[in-house]
């Protein structure tokens, strides 16, 4: 087994901070036949932070306070355009897909023994934020113009505190806190348009958005001492702004359409000797 003695303070801490900017586009143009302009993108984003503390350890720290905190953030900038315009037709199309999963766990296995003077803190933050900007336009001067805009993002976020059975905290002088904390922000702007000016013209929009989120606070069968306040806590903020737009103009024909769907679930969950 492990012990830790020491004055002043102790710090556990494992952060990740994740800034990622996507930027792509397509543009055709054709003075005959066909004018066709494609982008596709993908990513891929997955972070997994953690803070442990194994079974039997034992930290003992005289005159300071304790901490232990697992911390991940994920910013994500993604900018696509398709555009593609032809004296006959005109094809323009825009296809992204975004995953991302991000983790942050904060454990005390079983037996642990965690003394502090003065406060106990054991965190984990998730923050994710995702800013989604996507458009394709199609312009034909005598035939067909064809604009489609498609996106597919997944998006899962968890944030543990776990607290085994046998585990004694104590804070002499001070308080206690077990956290457990979610943060998400999905913003996107999906917009297609299309425009032929001697024949037919169609653009669509197609977003499917589906985000999982899970926030638990789990403490065991414990001891749990402390001068001033205990606090267990599971929080969880969600924010989701969408904005998707068609626009389809021609001569003859024209066709719009927008399709949005939307899967939440969220899970958020403070328990003690459960």
């Amino acid at each position: 087994n492990v012990q830790i003695i020491l004055t002043g303070d102790a710090l556990a801490e494992a952060v990740n901070k994740s800034n990622v900017r996507i930027i792509a586009g397509s543009l055709s143009a054709s003075q005959s036949n066909v004018g066709a302009g494609l982008t596709l993108s993908f990513l891929y984003n997955e972070d997994k932070v953690s803070t442990d503390v194994s079974d039997g350890t034992v930290i003992r720290t005289t005159g300071g306070n304790y901490t232990q905190r697992a911390e991940s953030s994920a910013n994500v900038l993604v900018i696509t355009v398709a555009a593609a315009g032809s004296s006959s037709n005109a094809i323009g199309g825009n296809l992204g897909a975004i995953v991302m999963k991000n983790r942050s766990n904060a454990l005390i296995g079983k037996q642990v023994s965690i003394t502090a003077d003065g406060n106990v803190t054991v965190k984990a933050l998730q923050n994710s934020e995702l800013y989604l900007i996507a458009a394709s336009a199609a312009v034909s001067g005598s035939r067909t113009a064809a604009g489609g805009t498609l996106n597919v993002t997944v998006n899962g976020t968890e944030a543990n505190v776990t607290v085994n059975d046998g585990t004694t905290i104590r804070s002499e002088k001070g308080s206690v806190v077990l956290n457990a904390d979610t943060k998400e922000k999905l913003i996107s702007v999906l917009a297609s348009a299309s425009a032929a000016l001697g024949g037919t013209g169609a653009a669509g929009v197609l977003s499917v958005l589906v985000s999982g989120s899970k926030t638990v606070a789990d403490i065991g069968k414990v001891t749990i001492y402390a001068k001033k306040d205990v606090q267990i806590l599971a929080t969880a903020v969600s924010k989701l702004f969408q904005i998707n737009a068609s626009v389809s103009g021609a001569s003859q024909n024209a066709v719009g359409a927008t399709v949005s769907v939307n899967v939440l679930n969220r899970k958020v969950l403070a328990t003690v000797a459960a």
